[in-house]
C-alpha cells in the first residue's frame, strides 16, 4: 500500500479522535467553504479503521450538489495507509459545475454537498455501514458576459487537479460481494442524509449518471486495450481501438463486461456516426452494432457463458470498421458467482378487452389469448437497502411468433428514446424499492399482424452497480419472456350473403339477393368502421367500384348491409346497369394503445385479371365452342360447350424461408430483416440490401443477393389456386349450376390447370360443359369465374380467401350455327394454325382413321370420321316451328398467300401490281384440293347431297330448338369449309363469298353486303348466321426402327463403333422425326410416331452394308409392319449402318476405293468421297411398300469430319430422315447451292466442304412441296 502523505495525517487523526468507537469516515477535502469560479473541484477522503479493515470493504460513494449527482474517479487504484493510525484512506476526485444549480442564476446562493460512502461486511451477519460528510458553499459567479473567460479558466483549472472522469484507470475484479440485511449510519459533523441521496440523484437525472457511469467503463477499457497489442489498427484514414472492462468475469451466465471501441482520425479526433460491427466467439454478445458517440466511442457488451468449476475460456472479441481490432475476456469457472436476489422482474401483457371503456378496460395478463394492439410491460424492482443496481439498459428485444418467417424473428436493439427505451427512468418508493419500467409499445411489438397462434416476447437487459474501487462496477445480464396465443379480429362473412350480388333497375331482385352480412369476431368488444366495396362482375382490370358503402357497428354481431342499386357520383340518383356485382368488404378497429386491427373479405395475395391480346385489349369472354350429342341418339345427356377466355391467374409469393435463415442478423446491428433486396439502402447504415427479409431474398437471377454461398435458392413462391369454380347465372340473374375449376379442361395448356398461378400471372381457357336444359332461355347468361388463394399462412385465422370475382357472359343469338364433331373417337377442336398469320381460325378435324384399317371393328362406321354435324340453334317464339336454310361454303385457304412464292399453295389467287407500285393479293374462294373419293372438294351435304340444304327446328315452351345437319367433307390437308343458314330462302340464295382481302374471302356475306355474324357477334336483320371456319388436318403416323448393335470388325479404319461421341452404346440410332414434325404443320398435317410402340423396333438384324438396292429394299420389307391407306397415311423409316454398294441416284467421279468391302460405296471414305446419307423408295406397288432408309455411319462420319456437336448432329439427322421422307410424297431435289429447304441434296456436289451445310439445313419445305404433299392422296400415290 502506499503511505499517506504527512499533510494530511493531523487532519485525519483530529477528525478519528472524535469519534468514540471505531467508524469509517468521510470528509470534503476540497473544496473551500465559499467559491467564485464556475467550477468547482471536488475532492473526498474515506477512510476505515486498522480494525475494521479486515471486516468491511468500501462498494460505493456517491457526491450530490443539491440532488445533482457528481461522477468522482478514485485517485489511486489502491488505498493509502495513514502513517499515524493505520487506517485506510480513500481519496475520490471529481468536479461540479454550478450551472446545474437551480440558485446559479443568482448573485449569490448556497450550495450543499453530500458524499455518502458504503462499505459491506464480509461476514453477512455485521450490519453495513455507510458514512457521509456534508459541506455547504457560499458561491458568488462573476455576470454572464464573463463566463466564457471563467470556463476557460475552469478548464484549465480542471486539467490540472487532475483527470477527467472518462479518462480514468481501470481496475480488476476481486473477490465476492454479500447483499446486506440492514445499514448503520455513521454520522459526521452530526448531518441528516435525507436531503440527498443516491437515489434521489439518479431519479432526477438518470440518463446523464448512466452517461457519467459509461465514461468511467469507457476510460477503464481503453486503459485494459494497452494489453492487447491486436486492439488497435489503422486504415481507410480512421484508428480504432478496443477494450474491455472488466477483462476477467465469473463464468455464471450472467456477469456482464462493456467492449467499448473508440474511433478517431489519424490525428487522434474523434469520428462520431461510425458503425462498429462486434462479434465475438464465445459468451453472448449483447449489442452486435453501436454507432460512435460524439467522443467516438461505441459501447457494446457480452455477457459470460457457464463453466463448471476449473473450467476457463478465453472469449476474442472483435470489432470492425474496417480495419477490424480485438481484444479479450476471461470467463473464468472458478470466480464466485453473482447472486442477485436483490431484485425481481414482472413481464406481462397489457391489451384491451373492452375498448369502449378507454383506460378501464385495460387488462394485464400473464398469457393466454390476446388480442388487438396489445404491448409488453417489464418492470424490475429492487430493494434499495441492498446491493442496489441503478443503471439500466435493455439489450434487444425479440419477438417470435409460430408459423411464418414474417412473424418469426421480428427483433430490434434497445433504444434510447420510444416505447422501447434502453434506459428507463426508475421511480423510488423512500428507503424501500426502487422500480424500473419498460414497455415494448403496438409500434414496436404490433400484435394485430400476428396470425391465430402463439408469440413470445424476449427481453434482454444488463443492469450494473457501483463496487468498491479497487473492484470494478458489478454488471449482469438477465432475460425475461412471456408468451401468449394471439386472437386478433377476423372478418367472417356469413352464409346468407350470397357469392355475388344481382341487380335489375327495372325489376329489382329481392332484398336478400342484394344483403351483404358479416361479423367481426374478436375477443375484444368495441366500435368498427367497416366499407363494402361493390364492383362491376364484368369490369375491367384495375376498374375502380361502383359504389362504397360505409357502415359502423359492434365486435361480434351481425352487421347486414344492403345495396339499393345506386352508385357514387352523376347527379341524383345513379343507378346501376342490369348484371352481377361482386363485393369486398373491409373493417378497422381502433385500439387504446394505438395501432389498429383490420381484416378484409378478399385476398390481396391473389387476383383474376383479363387476358390483353397483341393490341393490348382486354379480353375475358365466353365464346359458344360447340355442341357435344356424346355420340348419342338421346337429347337429355346433349351439352352445349363453352370457351371461357382468357383470365390470368396472379398470385403473390407464399414468402417462404426456403434456405432457413429468417433469423439471421445478417449486419449485425440487432435488427433482423430491415434491409431488404431492392437496391436501397432501407435502414439507413450506408449498405445496400445486406440484411433481407428471411423470405425471398435469392431471386433467379444467378447472383448470391443474400450473401449466404447460394444463388437463387430463395426466389419468390409462387402459388395456385387452392380451389375455384365458375357459377352459371341465367338471364334471370339466378345461380343454376356450378362447375370445380380443376375439373375443366384448359386448352391454353391443354391440361385441367386452370387454378394455376404466377407473379407474372398465368393466361387461361377453359371449356364448361352446359346441360342443354340450362340454356333454353332467350337471354344473356353470365359465367362468373371465383378463385381462392392458398397463402393460409398469410391470413389471421390461417383460412384462404377469395380473389375478387370476375364474370363473362353470352348472350343468345335467334339462330346459331356450329360445328361439332360426327362420332366418338373423332378428332375435334381449335384450330391451332399452320404457323402462318391469320391460320389459327375455328375449328379443325382429321377425317382419316385413328388406327390402321384392320385395327377397327368390322362393324365399325368408318365413313362417319370423313363427315361433321352443323347443329342448327333457334331462341325465338315459343311453340313454333322455323325453317333453316343452309349453304355450304369452300372459303379461300387463311394460310396464303402473304408472299409470291407462296402462290403454288393457293394457285388459284392472284397479284395485282398496284398503279402506286405495290402489291395486292386478291384471295379467291373454291382452292380445296379433290381426294380422288367422288365428293366434291367443296363438300355436300349428306342428305341434299349438295351445297344447299334446310331443317326444320321445332322450339319448345320455353323458345329453344335444336336440329343437325351432315356434311361430308372433301379429306385433302388445308381444305376449308364454311356452312351459313338464314330463315327465309331467299336471304340464304344471297349469301356469298367475296373476293380480295382474307376477310372477304373468309365472311360470308348477305346480298345487300351485311356481313353475316359468328359465334358471339350480335343478331342482323334479316337473321342470318354462318359457322366458324372447320380445316381439315390429316395425320402421318410413321414407323421408326434401327439396326441393333454390330460387331464393329471391319477393315476401314474409318468406321466407328459409336454414332455421338462419348457414347458407349454401339447400337445403330433411331432416326429422328423434329424436323418433319415441323415441316408437315405448314401442310396442315400432323406427325405421329406409329402405334401400337412394338412397330417401332430398335433392333434390327445388324448388316454392316447390302450389296444393292434391292438388298436394301428386301431389308426393309422383311421389318415393316405398317401399311398405308388413303384413310391412314403410314411411311417407314430406318436407320441402318451403310448403305453399301450401286448407290445410284446421281453418278459422281469422285468415288474411290477405300479398302472395305464396298470399293465403289459412297461412305465419304475417304473424306474427298461423296456422302450418300439416305435413300427412299416411293412407289407403292402390291409386294412392295414404300420405305425410306438413313445410313448412320455416312452421317456420323460427315459429322466428324466437319466437327459438329451434338445438337448439329441430331439436327443433321432430323434434317436427313425428313428429306427421304419427302421422297416418298414424291417431292424432288431443290438445286440451289445454299440450303433453302429440306429437299437440299448434299451428295450432288463435288466440293466437300458442301457436307459441312448440313447442319445449316432449314425444317422447312419449299412452297411447291408444300402444296404436292396437299394434293397427294396418301404417299406414294
Amino acid at each position: 500500500m502506499l503511505a499517506l502523505s504527512p499533510l494530511l495525517i493531523r487532519t485525519f487523526a483530529q477528525t478519528q479522535s472524535d469519534s468514540p468507537v471505531p467508524s469509517p469516515i468521510v470528509l470534503f477535502l476540497l473544496p473551500d467553504q465559499t467559491v467564485t469560479e464556475p467550477v468547482v473541484p471536488i475532492l473526498v477522503a474515506v477512510t476505515l479503521p486498522s480494525e475494521l479493515s479486515d471486516r468491511y470493504q468500501l462498494s460505493d460513494i456517491f457526491v450530490f450538489a443539491d440532488d445533482v449527482f457528481i461522477p468522482v474517479s478514485p485517485l489511486a487504484e489502491e488505498p493509502f495507509t495513514d502513517l499515524q493510525t493505520g487506517n485506510l484512506v480513500w481519496l475520490f476526485f471529481g468536479s461540479l459545475d454550478l450551472s446545474q444549480i437551480s440558485d446559479s442564476h443568482l448573485p449569490n446562493f448556497t450550495v450543499s454537498l453530500l458524499s455518502q460512502a458504503f462499505f459491506d461486511p464480509v461476514d453477512p451477519s455485521l450490519s453495513s455501514l455507510s458514512p457521509f460528510d456534508q459541506l455547504t458553499l457560499s458561491a458568488s459567479l462573476p455576470p454572464p458576459e464573463t463566463l466564457k473567460e471563467t470556463g476557460e479558466k475552469a478548464e484549465t483549472s480542471s486539467g490540472q487537479t487532475g483527470k477527467s472522469p472518462s479518462e480514468g484507470e481501470a481496475t480488476s475484479t476481486k473477490g465476492r460481494l454479500t447483499p446486506s440485511t440492514s445499514t448503520t449510519h455513521a454520522s459526521s459533523k452530526n448531518l441528516a442524509p435525507e436531503k440527498a441521496t443516491a437515489q434521489k440523484a439518479i431519479a432526477k437525472d438518470p440518463k446523464t449518471a448512466r452517461k457519467v457511469f459509461e465514461q468511467e467503463i469507457a476510460a477503464k477499457a481503453l486503459s485494459n486495450a494497452k494489453k492487447n497489442p491486436k486492439s488497435t489498427a489503422k486504415g481507410n484514414g480512421m484508428v480504432i481501438t478496443v477494450g474491455a472492462y472488466p477483462d476477467v468475469l465469473p463464468a455464471d451466465g450472467k456477469s456482464t463486461a462493456f467492449i467499448v471501441a473508440k474511433v478517431t482520425d489519424e490525428k487522434g479526433n474523434p469520428l462520431p456516426g461510425k458503425t462498429v460491427r462486434f462479434s465475438a466467439d464465445g459468451g453472448k454478445l449483447l449489442v452486435p452494432q453501436a454507432l460512435t458517440d460524439e467522443t467516438g466511442v461505441a459501447l457494446s457488451r457480452v455477457c459470460s457463458e457457464v463453466l463448471k468449476k476449473g473450467q476457463r475460456k478465453v472469449v476474442t472479441v472483435k470489432a470492425k470498421t474496417n480495419p477490424e481490432v480485438q481484444t479479450q475476456v476471461v470467463m473464468d469457472g472458478n470466480l464466485a458467482q453473482v447472486t442477485s436476489a436483490n431484485y425481481s422482474t414482472h413481464i406481462s401483457f397489457a391489451w384491451c378487452p373492452n375498448l369502449n371503456a378507454g383506460s378501464n378496460g385495460v387488462a394485464c395478463s400473464q398469457g393466454g389469448e390476446i388480442g388487438g394492439g396489445a404491448q409488453v410491460e417489464f418492470y424490475i424492482k429492487q430493494n434499495i437497502q441492498g446491493e442496489f443496481y441503478p443503471y439500466f439498459w435493455i439489450n434487444f428485444i425479440k419477438v417470435l411468433g409460430d408459423g411464418h418467417p414474417r412473424q418469426v424473428g421480428l427483433s430490434h436493439p434497445g433504444r434510447n428514446s420510444g416505447t422501447s427505451g434502453a434506459y428507463c427512468r426508475p421511480s423510488f418508493i423512500p428507503g424501500q424499492e426502487a422500480l424500473f419500467t419498460s414497455t415494448v409499445g403496438p409500434g414496436d411489438l404490433t400484435w394485430t399482424r400476428f396470425h391465430h397462434g402463439n408469440v413470445t416476447v424476449v427481453i434482454n437487459y444488463t443492469l450494473a452497480r457501483y463496487t468498491p474501487p479497487w473492484e470494478p462496477p458489478q454488471m449482469v445480464t438477465g432475460e425475461v419472456s412471456i408468451t401468449g396465443t394471439a386472437r386478433n379480429a377476423v372478418l367472417k362473412v356469413s352464409e346468407n350473403s350470397p357469392p355475388l350480388l344481382a341487380w335489375d333497375p327495372d325489376n329489382p331482385p329481392d332484398e336478400s339477393r342484394r344483403t351483404v352480412i358479416f361479423k367481426v369476431e374478436s375477443l375484444q368488444s368495441g366500435n368498427i368502421t367497416a366499407v363494402v366495396r361493390i364492383y362491376r362482375a364484368g369490369r375491367s382490370n384495375n376498374e375502380r367500384p361502383v359504389k362504397e358503402i360505409w357502415v359502423e357497428g359492434n365486435t361480434n354481431q351481425n352487421i347486414p348491409v344492403v345495396w339499393d342499386g345506386t352508385m357514387d357520383g352523376g347527379e341524383g340518383l345513379n343507378y346501376a346497369e342490369r348484371g352481377l356485382y361482386a363485393y369486398d368488404i373491409q373493417f378497422w378497429l381502433p385500439q387504446f394503445f394505438s395501432d389498429i386491427d383490420e381484416d378484409r373479405k378478399v385476398s390481396p395475395y391473389m387476383t383474376i385479371e383479363r387476358a390483353t391480346d397483341g393490341n393490348g385489349q382486354q379480353i375475358f369472354e365466353t365464346e359458344y365452342y360447340g355442341y357435344d350429342d356424346k355420340g348419342t341418339e338421346e337429347e337429355h345427356d346433349d351439352e352445349h360447350i363453352y370457351f371461357i377466355r382468357w383470365y390470368v391467374l396472379k398470385c403473390q409469393s407464399a414468402q417462404y424461408d426456403n434456405d432457413g435463415d429468417a433469423l439471421i442478423d445478417r449486419d449485425g446491428d440487432g435488427w433482423i430483416k430491415e434491409d431488404w433486396i431492392d437496391g436501397r439502402d432501407d435502414d439507413n447504415d450506408g449498405l445496400v440490401d445486406e440484411d433481407p427479409l428471411g423470405w425471398d431474398e435469392d431471386p433467379p437471377d444467378g447472383i448470391d443477393n443474400d450473401r449466404d454461398g447460394l444463388t437463387d435458392e430463395d426466389g419468390p413462391d409462387p402459388v395456385n389456386a387452392s380451389k375455384g369454380e365458375i357459377i352459371l347465372y341465367d338471364p334471370d340473374l339466378e345461380p343454376v349450376k356450378t362447375w370445380d375449376l380443376q375439373s375443366l379442361l384448359c386448352l391454353e395448356h391443354n391440361a385441367n390447370d386452370g387454378l394455376v398461378a404466377s407473379l407474372e400471372g398465368v393466361r387461361h381457357g377453359v371449356l364448361v360443359p352446359v346441360p342443354v336444359s340450362l340454356m333454353q332461355k332467350a337471354g344473356t347468361y353470365y359465367f362468373v369465374l371465383r378463385v381462392w388463394d392458398n397463402h393460409a399462412n398469410l391470413h389471421k385465422d390461417h383460412q384462404v380467401k377469395p380473389a375478387l370475382e370476375m364474370s363473362a357472359k353470352w348472350k343468345t343469338p335467334t339462330l346459331l350455327l356450329s360445328w361439332a364433331p360426327m362420332r366418338q373417337g373423332q378428332q375435334f377442336g381449335i384450330n391451332p394454325g399452320n404457323g402462318k398469320p391469320q391460320s389459327a381460325l375455328g375449328k379443325r378435324l382429321f377425317p382419316d382413321l385413328p388406327v390402321p384399317p384392320d385395327q377397327l371393328p368390322p362393324n365399325d362406321d368408318r365413313d362417319a370420321y370423313r363427315k361433321a354435324k352443323v347443329i342448327v340453334q333457334v331462341w325465338d317464339e315459343p311453340n313454333t316451328t322455323k325453317t333453316v336454310y343452309l349453304r355450304l361454303f369452300d372459303p379461300d385457304d387463311p394460310s396464303a398467300p402473304d408472299t409470291e412464292e407462296e402462290l403454288p399453295i393457293d394457285s388459284n389467287d392472284e397479284i395485282v401490281q398496284n398503279p402506286e407500285g405495290g402489291i395486292s393479293f386478291i384471295r379467291r374462294i373454291g382452292d380445296n384440293r379433290s381426294d380422288g373419293t367422288g365428293i366434291p372438294s367443296s363438300g355436300i351435304f349428306e342428305t341434299s347431297k349438295s351445297t344447299d340444304h334446310q331443317v326444320i327446328v321445332n322450339l319448345n315452351e320455353k323458345g329453344y330448338g335444336m336440329a343437325e345437319a351432315i356434311v361430308i367433307l372433301s379429306r385433302q390437308p388445308g381444305n376449308n369449309f364454311k356452312v351459313a343458314g338464314a330463315f327465309e330462302e331467299v336471304v340464304r340464295n344471297g349469301l356469298h363469298i367475296k373476293e380480295g382481302t382474307q376477310e372477304q374471302a373468309l365472311r360470308v356475306w348477305t346480298s345487300d353486303n351485311k356481313r353475316v355474324p359468328e359465334g358471339n357477334e350480335p343478331d342482323i336483320i334479316p337473321v342470318a348466321r354462318a359457322t366458324e371456319l372447320l380445316t381439315v388436318w390429316r395425320r402421318l403416323h410413321v414407323e421408326v426402327d434401327s439396326m441393333g448393335e454390330g460387331p464393329f470388325l471391319f477393315a476401314d479404319p474409318d468406321d466407328r463403333p459409336n454414332f455421338w461421341e462419348n457414347d458407349p452404346s454401339r447400337d445403330v440410332p433411331d432416326p429422328v422425326l423434329t424436323a418433319l414434325e415441323k415441316a408437315m404443320l405448314e401442310a396442315y398435317v400432323q406427325t405421329l410416331k406409329i402405334q401400337p410402340k412394338e412397330w417401332n423396333q430398335p433392333s434390327t438384324t445388324w448388316i454392316h452394308a447390302f450389296a444393292g438396292r434391292l438388298a436394301r429394299r428386301d431389308y426393309c420389307q422383311s421389318f415393316r409392319q405398317s401399311t398405308n391407306h388413303p384413310d391412314f397415311w403410314a411411311v417407314y423409316v430406318i436407320g441402318i449402318y451403310e448403305l453399301g454398294d450401286e448407290v445410284q441416284d446421281e453418278r459422281s467421279p469422285y468415288i474411290f476405293d477405300d479398302k472395305d468391302d464396298f470399293p465403289t460405296d459412297w461412305d465419304n471414305d475417304p473424306n474427298q468421297e461423296p456422302a450418300s446419307i439416305g435413300e427412299s423408295f416411293p412407289f407403292t406397288t402390291t409386294q412392295y411398300a414404300q420405305h425410306a432408309l438413313v445410313a448412320m455411319e455416312e452421317l456420323r462420319d460427315v459429322a466428324v469430319q466437319h466437327n459438329f456437336t451434338r445438337d448439329q448432329r441430331i439436327h443433321a439427322l432430323s434434317c436427313v430422315v425428313a428429306h427421304e421422307i419427302g421422297h416418298l410424297f414424291f417431292l424432288d431435289h431443290s438445286r440451289d447451292i445454299d440450303p433453302q429447304d429440306l429437299m437440299w441434296p448434299v451428295h450432288v456436289f463435288s466440293d466437300d466442304s458442301f457436307e459441312a451445310k448440313l447442319k445449316d439445313v432449314p425444317m422447312k419445305w419449299k412452297k411447291s412441296d408444300i402444296a404436292r404433299i396437299r394434293e397427294r392422296k396418301y404417299p406414294g400415290d
